[in-house]
């Protein structure tokens, strides 16, 4: 199940995504968000298990906007999405209330953490 799937306010989550899709821009990441399901059954779209952000080779990036963290499931749900889809590395980004989007969490195993500190390329 994609991160997404559980916030509270879709919303919230679509503005946090928007966020975070304007932060990774102004540094210089060709990236999009997903595009917003307005309705139920909209979001079981083919695109369903896309990433919340796309662009950025071989990361699956979830965004998550519960004001409760709930990391390990998020991140569970995120590694799922990203082996369907054959990506190597799975992240979820975190956001905190009342903080700017740059101090959001991102969180990635340790296996993907050498893999992303490695730069090992996607396969």
């Amino acid at each position: 199940m994609p991160a997404a799937i559980g916030n509270a306010n879709p919303s919230v989550h679509h503005a946090v995504r928007e966020l975070t899709v304007g932060y990774l821009r102004a540094e210089g990441f060709d990236v999009s968000a997903k595009r917003h399901h307005a309705r139920l059954s909209d979001a079981l779209a083919d695109d369903m298990l896309a990433p919340d952000v796309e662009g950025i080779p071989g990361v699956h990036l979830a965004v998550t906007s519960r004001l409760r963290h709930r990391l390990s499931g998020d991140l569970d749900a995120a590694r799922r999405a990203a082996d369907i889809n054959g990506t190597s590395v799975a992240a979820v980004l975190q956001w905190r209330a009342e903080r700017p989007i740059a101090d959001a969490y991102v969180l990635v195993s340790l296996a993907d953490f050498a893999r992303l500190v490695r730069a090992t390329p996607p396969p």
